[in-house]
């Protein structure tokens, strides 16, 4: 909305923002420890997540770098990269260099999303900028703690503190200090994740999404 006002000139009058909707998924410990186990991670594992295309606005290198910090503080943490992109390459090297490789699981393209996260400790969305990404409402709706970059349209979703953590784009240090927070307080990141699932039921489900799509199409006729 704020982007076709102050760029494209539209009436702030004739802009009307509709959230997009995921549909309702419930947390599965069952699902949870067959996929930990087919990646080859214990129950015990603390696991970072990242789920998306591997493109320069995801940040992911930010990420990686993180990534570095936190197993200094928690030696048994891995992450779990889960998508294909133009970056995949440097990233894996990048992985290499720092001597990470045997920590990060670079998955690929994966078919099976939900379960994928369903073994998450905590999902990591680092962009440099987004819209309303569906991966973070799939994550909420999935009772996942998250830590997220405050761009675009992600702080309508995550409610800092409360659903998640939120830190600025760009730095390494605050995404490896917010991921550190969520892997050290199983308790917080329960409540965490708890709210972030009622919010997500409450404001993002496809029944929703399709109701104010109804009702506004309805005021335009």
């Amino acid at each position: 909305k704020e982007f076709v006002i102050r760029k494209l000139k539209f009436d702030p009058n004739d802009v009307f923002v509709i959230h997009g909707g995921v549909e309702e998924t419930n947390h599965s410990e069952t699902e949870r420890g067959r996929i930990r186990r087919s990646l080859g991670l214990t129950e015990k594992s603390l696991v970072v997540g990242y789920i998306g295309r591997l493109h320069q606005a995801k940040g992911v290198s930010f990420l990686l770098e993180a990534f570095a910090s936190v197993i200094v503080t928690h030696p048994d943490a891995n992450m779990v990269i889960a998508g294909e992109g133009e970056e995949r390459n440097q990233l894996q090297q990048l992985a290499k260099n720092m001597g990470l490789q045997s920590r990060i699981l670079f998955l690929g393209h994966r078919s099976d999303v939900k379960a994928i996260m369903s073994g998450l400790d905590v999902l990591v969305l680092p962009s440099l900028r987004e819209s309303l990404p569906r991966v973070l409402l799939e994550g909420m709706m999935m009772s996942k703690p998250v830590v997220a970059t405050r761009v675009g349209g992600v702080p309508e979703a995550v409610v800092d503190r409360l659903t998640g953590l939120l830190v600025s784009p760009g730095k390494q240090k605050p995404l490896a200090d917010a991921i550190s927070k969520i892997l050290s307080d199983k308790k917080t990141a329960s409540e965490m994740g708890r709210e972030a699932s009622m919010r997500a039921r409450e404001l993002f489900t496809l029944d929703k999404a399709a109701s104010r799509y109804s009702c506004f199409y309805n005021q335009l006729a």
